[in-house]
Parts: C-alpha cells; sequence; structure tokens
C-alpha cells in the first residue's frame, strides 16, 4: 500500500500533538466543551458507564472520553477531542459481533467508502475539501471485518503526505468502527513560485543522491541469499524544488489542530439543553482543582531550585497510573549544557513526586579530538581487530542518526562512522562497520561489525547506471510533493511558540513501487528479489458464460485467483490449483506467488503443514474429483478426524456405493455444510471437477458457517 510506511508512523505517535498557545477557561470547563461535542455527534445514549482521561503535551489539552455497557452486551465507544474541539480520534466496538469469520461481506468496498465520506464530512467537515482519498487496488483480506480507507492532505494541488486522514468501516454493518486524524495547524506551505523543473529534479537526484549497485539478501527460504539491485544509499533524501540541493525527509508527524467549538454545535434535549449523567458531571467537577500548566512550571522550579538557564521543552497532564482520578504534571528541563531535569508533581496538590537529573559530560572534559582524528582512530582500530577487510570497506555518510544541536562553535561530542563493505563498485549496506567516539575522551563508545561470508553474485554483466535511471524515471517516477520542517528542535519550538513553520517542496521519488532495478533484467523487485507487479484485482476475460462469474469474481477481489486474464472455466482443475486457491483463502499471510521458482515446494510444505495433504497425496497435475475435492474441504475445515469416523455417516445419492470407504463421511459432511451438492440423485464422485466447480467449493467453503 502507498504510504504505509507514512501510515504506520503516524499511528504510532498517536498521542503526540503541538498546538499553539492559547487561553484556557479551565480544564472542567473544556472537559463539558468536549463531552456536549461528543454528544452532538454520536449517540452515546445505549451506554450507562462513563469515564475520562486526559493528556496534555506542549500546548495542546487533549480529553478521552469513553462510554460503554457495564453489563458488557453493547460494547462501548472512546472519544478523542481536543481543546478547540477537534476530534481526534474515535473508536466503537461491540462485543457480540462475530469477529474472525470467513463469511463474505454484506457491504461492498464501494458502499463502505461512501459511508466513510459521509462520517469524515460530518467529523472534520473543515478539513475534507483539503483531503484526497488514496486509491487502492490490492486484493482485500477474507479474514478482515474490516475496509481500510486512507486520506492524505493536499496543499496548492500537492500532495503532503505527512499528513492524513484514516478510517476503518465494519464491511458487516457498514458502520464506521475507527478513526484517526493526523494535522498541523500552524504550517505555512511554500509556494511553487521560482521551483525547478521536473527534469532538472531528475538531474539534481543523479547527481546529488543517486543510484548505486547495492547488495541486498532474500531470506525467504529460511536461508540468506544475497542478490544485487540498483537502488539510492541514502532512500531518506530529496530535492529541494526550489535550491535543487538534496534535503533530509525525515518525517515528523504531529496531531490534528481544529477551530473552535461554536456554542450552537450541540444536540439539544426538549428544554434546549444537553443532559449529562451523573458520571459526566463528577468526571468535570473532578477537573476544577487541576493546577495550570504555568502553575506546575512554576511550582516545579521552586522546590528543586531550577535556574532560568533551563528551558522547559515539555510538560505533559496525565492521569496517575495508579489512582485514574488523581493526575500528575511532567516536566522536562534543559539547559545549554545538554544537561536536562526531569520533575513530576501532583496536578492537584502540588506534591513532589519525582525528579531526575541528567548531565552527560559530568567529567568537565572539552573536546580534544576531530572528525578526521577520530576516523583515523576508527581506522586504526578496523585495521587492528579485521585487518583483511579494510581495504574493502568505504566510509558512507548516509542515513546518519540525528542528534541534540551544538552551540554556535562548539565542536560535536562524539561522531558516528559507517564503513560499508564494497565488492567492485557494488556496495553491501549493513555488512561493514559502524563506530561511535566521544570526541573528548577518544574512545569508542559503540562498535558493530557484521559480515556475510557466503558467495556474493557477479555483478560483470549489470546494465549500465545510464540505463538504470531511465528505468528510474519512466517505471517510478519522481513528483513534487511537501515536507514538513525536518529541523529536530521543531517540537521544542512549535508547540511553545505557535509560530507557523514552512512545509517546503521537494521532487522525491514516488512512493508505492520498490525502488529495486534489477541490473540484469531491469524489473523492478520487491525487498526479497521476487518481480514486483501491480497489485490489482484479476480481470478475467473468459467467464462471462460461466454459471460460476459470481462467484469467480468475489474470490478474485479477495486475492483468491490465479494469475493473468484467462480463468479456463470448463477445464478439470489440477491438485495444485485448487490446493493454491484454498490456501489462498486460508490465509493472506502465506507467502507464495505463482511465479516463485519454488512454488510447488513451498505450496505443499504448507498444505502438509496445515494437514490438508498428506506426502503420499502429492500429484500437482493429476485432476481433481469431486470426491477429492471433498477430502480437502472436510481437511481444511478441520473435520477430518470426525469424518474419518466409520459406520456412522448415511448417504442417500443413487451412485453412493461409488464413492470410496474412507471418503464417504467427507462427502457426507461436504454436502451436509451444501460445499458440494449432487444432480440428479447423484454425487459423481469420480467425476474430474472443473475449474468453475472449483471456485463454487472454494466460495462454498468460505461462507461455511
Amino acid at each position: 500500500m502507498k504510504r504505509s510506511i507514512s501510515l504506520i508512523l503516524s499511528m504510532l505517535l498517536l498521542f503526540t500533538f503541538i498546538l499553539p498557545v492559547s487561553a484556557l477557561e479551565g480544564y472542567d470547563k473544556e472537559l463539558e466543551n468536549a463531552i456536549k461535542k461528543a454528544k452532538t455527534l454520536f449517540d452515546t445514549t445505549q451506554y450507562d458507564k462513563f469515564e475520562s482521561y486526559i493528556n496534555s503535551y506542549s500546548s495542546t489539552v487533549e480529553y478521552y472520553l469513553r462510554w460503554y455497557d457495564s453489563k458488557e452486551k453493547l460494547g462501548g465507544m472512546e472519544v478523542t477531542i481536543d481543546s478547540d474541539g477537534m476530534v481526534r480520534n474515535y473508536y466503537k466496538y461491540n462485543y457480540n459481533e462475530e469477529m474472525g469469520t470467513n463469511t463474505f461481506p454484506k457491504v461492498s468496498k464501494e458502499e463502505g467508502l461512501k459511508a466513510a465520506n459521509e462520517f469524515l464530512k460530518k467529523i472534520n467537515p473543515e478539513l475534507y475539501s483539503k483531503v484526497k482519498y488514496e486509491e487502492n487496488n490490492e486484493p482485500l483480506n477474507i479474514y478482515d471485518r474490516m475496509y481500510y480507507y486512507n486520506y492524505y492532505r493536499v496543499e496548492n494541488g500537492i500532495p503532503f503526505y505527512q499528513n492524513n486522514i484514516y478510517l476503518s468501516v465494519n464491511n458487516k454493518t457498514g458502520e464506521v468502527q475507527s478513526y484517526g486524524c493526523y494535522w498541523d495547524k500552524v504550517l505555512k506551505f511554500d509556494d511553487k513560485d521560482n521551483i525547478i523543473g521536473i527534469e532538472a529534479g531528475q538531474k539534481a537526484f543523479i547527481e546529488k543522491i543517486g543510484l548505486k549497485l547495492v547488495y541486498k539478501l532474500d531470506y525467504s527460504n529460511r536461508e540468506y541469499k544475497p542478490y544485487v539491485v540498483y537502488t539510492s544509499l541514502d532512500t531518506n533524501k530529496a530535492i529541494d524544488a526550489k535550491t535543487g540541493e538534496p534535503v533530509s525527509i525525515y518525517s515528523y508527524y504531529r496531531y490534528a489542530a481544529g477551530e473552535e467549538m461554536t456554542k450552537d454545535s450541540s444536540v439539544a434535549n426538549d428544554s434546549g439543553e444537553i443532559v449529562l449523567s451523573p458520571e459526566e458531571l463528577d468526571a468535570i467537577d473532578k477537573m476544577k482543582d487541576i493546577i495550570s500548566k504555568e502553575e506546575a512550571e512554576k511550582t516545579a522550579r521552586q522546590l528543586l531550585n531550577i535556574s532560568t538557564d533551563y528551558k522547559l521543552d515539555g510538560i505533559n497532564l496525565y492521569n496517575d497510573w495508579y489512582n485514574k482520578n488523581d493526575h500528575t504534571w511532567n516536566m522536562y528541563f534543559s539547559n545549554k549544557d545538554n544537561s536536562n531535569i526531569s520533575v513530576t508533581i501532583d496536578a492537584k496538590n502540588k506534591e513532589l513526586k519525582s525528579f531526575y537529573r541528567y548531565n552527560p559530560y559530568l567529567e568537565k572534559e572539552t573536546v580534544k579530538y576531530t572528525k578526521d582524528q577520530l576516523q583515523k582512530k576508527a581506522e586504526d582500530f578496523i585495521k587492528k581487530v579485521q585487518g583483511d577487510k579494510f581495504n574493502i570497506v568505504e566510509l558512507v555518510e548516509i542515513n546518519e542518526p540525528i542528534v541534540r544541536p551544538l552551540l554556535e562553535g562548539e565542536e560535536p561530542r562524539q561522531y558516528y562512522f559507517t564503513f560499508t563493505r564494497k565488492v567492485k563498485d557494488a556496495y553491501f549496506p549493513g555488512n561493514g562497520f559502524s563506530l561511535n567516539l566521544d570526541a573528548a575522551t577518544g574512545e569508542i563508545t559503540s562498535y558493530n561489525y557484521s559480515w556475510y561470508k557466503g558467495q556474493l553474485p557477479s555483478t560483470d554483466k549489470v546494465m549500465s547506471l545510464e540505463k538504470a535511471y531511465g528505468i528510474l524515471f519512466r517505471e517510478i517516477g519522481m513528483e513534487l510533493q511537501y515536507i514538513g520542517d525536518s529541523d529536530h528542535r521543531y517540537f521544542e519550538e512549535y508547540g511553545e511558540q505557535g509560530e507557523a513553520k514552512n512545509a517546503k517542496l521537494v521532487y522525491s521519488i514516488k512512493q508505492g513501487k520498490p525502488l529495486n532495478i534489477d541490473p540484469f533484467t531491469g524489473e523492478l523487485l520487491y525487498g526479497l528479489g521476487r518481480p514486483y507487479k501491480e497489485s490489482d484485482i484479476s480481470q478475467y476475460k473468459d467467464i462471462e458464460d460461466s454459471f460460476a462469474k459470481m462467484e469467480i469474481e468475489a474470490l478474485a477481489k479477495y486475492g483468491i485467483s490465479f494469475p493473468g486474464d484467462k480463468f479456463n472455466p470448463k477445464e478439470g482443475i489440477k491438485q495444485k490449483d485448487l490446493l493454491y486457491l484454498m490456501l489462498k483463502a486460508k490465509g493472506y499471510y502465506y507467502d507464495l506467488s505463482y511465479e516463485d521458482k519454488d512454488f510447488i515446494e513451498k505450496l505443499y510444505r504448507y498444505l502438509v503443514r496445515e494437514s490438508i495433504i498428506k506426502e503420499n497425496e502429492k500429484s500437482p497435475e493429476a485432476i481433481v474429483t469431486r470426491e477429492e475435492a471433498t477430502k480437502f474441504i472436510v481437511r481444511a475445515l478441520g473435520y477430518d478426524k470426525v469424518a474419518s469416523i466409520e459406520g456412522i455417516y448415511s448417504l442417500s445419492f443413487k451412485d453412493a456405493d461409488k464413492i470410496t470407504k474412507d471418503l464417504k463421511g467427507h462427502v457426507a459432511i461436504a454436502t451436509g455444510l451444501g460445499i458440494l451438492q449432487g444432480y440428479d440423485g447423484n454425487f459423481n464422485p469420480k467425476t474430474n471437477l472443473t475449474r468453475e466447480q472449483a471456485a463454487v467449493v472454494v466460495f462454498n467453503y468460505l461462507n461455511v458457517k
């Protein structure tokens, strides 16, 4: 899925949010407003219990609200709203909902998208016009009860992938199950004046970032196997669209900000007023005595005599871990010497709960070594411990860790060096040496060595670098996009001062396709060396007249399909093909593709492990009979032992005597569950199963209740 890494990082930073300073009416009033806002948007009347929590980061306060059923029959609803009235997160759950079953959904993906759009318009109408739905043509997962929809922010017609909104919709009920919004409110987006063109951007990429021959390792068959690709050594770089210089694209995700909540945005009862429950009123009352963050900071400085040399880097408000009705202010101070102090006080009675002082340079040592001197120390150490490898590594300055800024004129206190293995013109990231050295003591503070000892593939006949660039720009391409300010002081200054930061324009390699080019064939490769192919739903050209057209297309939406545009519905199905469909229906997590060189070996390894087939039954090219199909299906359902009990099954088919004795129980179960059916009173056990019949069998298997 495109930008999945961006989405995954956004979700990991769920509780990170930075907003401008605003006048607060008091935490009790803000909680009251949050509750009222939630109740205008969502129906909470079915729940009899309520609880709330508070989180505060920098200048933002966030209220987590939860309504639930005390009898644990109806589930519950969770809503997070900030002090500006912006709904940040929403989640609704139902204890009675049957999850994990493998029946087909009642709601289509298109219907789910309509529900997602309507929900977004209702919750954040002001943002709806600023986002674009990210199309995803990947096959669905038959075991997933949700459709997932991701929207990314667009400004001036240009994508800003670091801000997004995601929703999940239940594919049984059509109801929105979850929602999350990640949005920067105080951002200034650069205009498109004086930017370089796409061709200039590509040229700058070639000259200043570039592709290299790189060794990677495939571990798909439980052993390391190296392969070589053309790729970028520094995947964290893009080209500044105005200067043509490389810039870092480290992503800093911040939480969404909202407009002030209007007074008429609540749902009224008959008297025109919002009615709050006793528990809701109690939660509001418990927030009244919480001191402000200014008072918390003042108290901490007084208690610990913290001088003004220390800047308040962050202040967070939490519910107490053990006592949910108590609250705690956590503060983090640091001074120009990189010393820091962490302080925790009770948010009501100002009691000091904890503090922690840290000074990384207690020895008061000054910097004595330059970067060149430390590099020589690193090189000398490598020569000492791995002298035979020193001449086949190269110092590569890529993806270096971000460190705190130094004062003007101050020398760095540490240096990080990565020596990467190089064989002819091909680099081997992850192979070589990495060291961290203290510039004051000259000591090596960290050292890492890794080396692949197997045979590396030759690079003698690889295509030219020029040809690789042609494939890169033609098959993957670059695009103009915004990236957020990557200054690591962003978090410190943004929330406290509320000043707008720039989102700059860059030319970046498009996401969604792997930046791995086979240097021999020119194909794009996945991370395991497998050829990349667009993950589209199979569209067959030869099923219009098939009685199983509906089942074939339904299966294809979930990736339970064959490659190519022909299904060949009337042909007898081979054992390997039926078992492949069954394996795909059993779970998306199996790493298997028809294009795999060891497809047959992997297929049967999985199937034997799942007890669907036995070693002595392997016959990949054999056409499967109807009774054999029942055997595999019943095993997949986990009923094999029951089916093998003799003397308890009665079959009414006219040709029951022709069914293999050991498979009568399997036929009885499969037909009883409606997976296979007889015809004209016969089961026809020895008749070959056609491919279209196999699709119906697998479809019915997936709908067994």
